[in-house]
């Protein structure tokens, strides 16, 4: 599986290659090359775990996951495996954990509470966002203090637009399973992309991807 992953890199430098032919600027080669891979990469990745999540029976409560967990991972960095097959396989583990962690707690956390709960995930996520964001990545190798301004403005606006849209599915949608099911599932994906961005998340990937890498997974 690993290899997908060597052949997308290669294939990336391929189309890279072409286009900047194309366009008459070989220098932007790398750059291009460099923009697919990561557009090729995370689509399958995404698509592996919609389908992993599918085959698992976790299809609803991964995108309501994956609702709060990728755009708010793209908003605020953080730390990275050092393959993308090793960051599949972390996602993968670790989003299904969270994911069926939340389905397994319908009926424990309802009514009032799921407000209540999302909220408080909220309220930590923007703590750690003031204190420690945005982490590390492809995006924010040096953070300016215009860029951590822009970035934390624009988070904050996303946490206050998803509160919104769980107050107006709670009006709208009567079925209690799917409530809870939508306000535990993102508000993990609100909680575990807050993680990533502390040092302690930074070193728990790390100790992850170091793990894969002893256990020879490339």
């Amino acid at each position: 599986m690993g290899g997908a992953f060597v052949s997308i890199r290669g294939l990336s430098l391929k189309l890279g290659d072409y286009l900047s032919q194309l366009i008459n600027e070989p220098g932007k080669a790398p750059v291009l090359a460099y923009g697919l891979e990561l557009i090729i990469g995370e689509s399958v990745k995404l698509l592996i775990l919609i389908l992993s999540a599918y085959l698992m029976g976790l299809l609803t409560p991964m995108l309501f996951f994956l609702s709060t967990a990728v755009p708010l991972r793209v908003l605020t960095g953080g730390q990275h495996c050092s393959s993308s097959f090793r960051c599949l396989i972390t996602t993968l583990i670790f989003f299904s954990l969270l994911v069926f962690l939340s389905e397994s707690l319908i009926g424990i956390i309802s009514g009032n509470y799921l407000l209540l709960f999302a909220l408080i995930s909220s309220v930590i996520f923007v703590i750690i966002i003031e204190y420690f964001g945005p982490g590390y990545s492809i995006n924010y190798k040096e953070h300016s203090g215009a860029l951590t301004r822009k970035v934390k403005k624009h988070t904050y606006i996303s946490i206050t637009l998803w509160l919104l849209v769980l107050l107006i599915f709670m009006y709208l949608v009567n079925d209690l399973k799917l409530q809870s099911l939508f306000i535990t599932s993102s508000s993990f994906g609100v909680l575990w992309q807050g993680f990533l961005v502390t040092p302690p998340g930074h070193l728990f990937i790390r100790a992850v991807d170091n793990g894969l890498l002893l256990a020879k997974v490339k």
